[in-house]
């Protein structure tokens, strides 16, 4: 059992190829009133990073195993019994850890089988304009897979879920690792996992005690994979609900289809859902915005390569 005593190992996993790093780093060394330690976990053939604070350790993963490799190298080097995450391109406000602990102690947990993430200010790097995300935050999350995959409204595609929000006990990741043979949706597999295995608790504190700039992939040319999206929904989300099933095949892999204009992609999320999910009004409703917006955007035929 996890004593919450006010220290925390913050991993961060890293290629060294962002300037960004540093300033991440800063930002863990900044937390008040909780000890902390950061280890940069790296997972690429370049030279180890530098740093002057004897607070940061610097440890080395199988570039094979990527991003999820790299988190479970710093957290099994980690020497504080409660892990954070944080990206290298991801920044946190300095009572970060310290109201996340103190949500927690109002909660009464006292196992190891939890975990607590908060609100994100989303920095828009084009526009300068910061939104607050989720835009309907839930504090005690009932089901895990539900409040990441399910889309009751159409407003509610996306609760913006990332790492960075994460705290939890180290003995959850050690007891349940990260999957090192996962590519895609990482999170979302482990924390599903974790709510079909053990019933973890997911706490959600709505304060934006995260920041983190975003840009806007929409051209043909960055839009992301929608086949590997769909073929991780079918292989990952096969006992879960049909509903489940339904809203992310028509929002998730089905988004990244229309960003790619590609006919073929929403063919064959739809065909998806139709087939093994049963999709709710706010999923449909999306996945309607999702073919207007592609056919705005010159949608390809079936037939084209996309």
């Amino acid at each position: 059992m996890t004593t919450l005593h006010d220290a925390v190992s913050v991993v961060i996993p890293t290629m060294n190829t962002r300037a960004t790093l540093h300033t991440a780093v800063d930002s863990a060394l900044a937390q008040r009133d909780v000890e902390v330690e950061v280890v940069v976990a790296m997972n690429g053939p370049g030279e180890n990073p530098e740093f002057d604070d004897p607070r940061v350790r610097v440890v080395r993963s199988d570039p094979a195993d990527r991003g999820n490799g790299a988190r479970m190298a710093g957290i099994r080097a980690a020497r504080h019994e409660l892990i954070a995450l944080l990206d290298d391109d991801d920044t946190w406000v300095p009572s970060k850890l310290s109201d996340q602990l103190a949500a927690v102690r109002k909660r009464g947990l006292s196992d190891d089988n939890w975990l607590i993430t908060c609100s994100i200010a989303e920095l828009d790097t084009l526009t300068g304009l910061t939104r607050i995300v989720p835009t309907e935050p839930v504090v005690d999350v009932l089901s895990i897979s539900y409040y990441l995959l399910a889309r009751p409204r159409l407003h509610s595609v996306s609760p913006q879920f990332a790492s960075s929000t994460m705290l939890f006990p180290r003995s959850l990741a050690l007891d349940e690792p990260w999957d090192t043979t996962v590519r895609l949706h990482q999170d979302w597999e482990w924390l599903v996992r974790l709510e079909r295995n053990r019933g973890t608790r997911m706490l959600c504190l709505p304060v934006p005690l995260v920041e983190r700039p975003v840009s806007h992939p929409d051209s043909l040319t960055t839009a992301p994979d929608w086949r590997s999206s769909l073929d991780w929904g079918k292989r990952h989300l096969a006992n879960h609900s049909a509903r489940i099933r339904g809203d992310f095949f028509l929002t998730i892999p089905a988004d990244r289809a229309g960003r790619a204009a590609s006919a073929r992609g929403l063919l064959a999320c739809l065909g998806a859902a139709l087939r093994l999910g049963r999709a709710g009004y706010g999923a449909w409703a999306y996945f309607g915005v999702t073919v207007a917006r592609a056919a705005r955007n010159g949608i390809r035929t079936a037939g084209a390569r996309s």
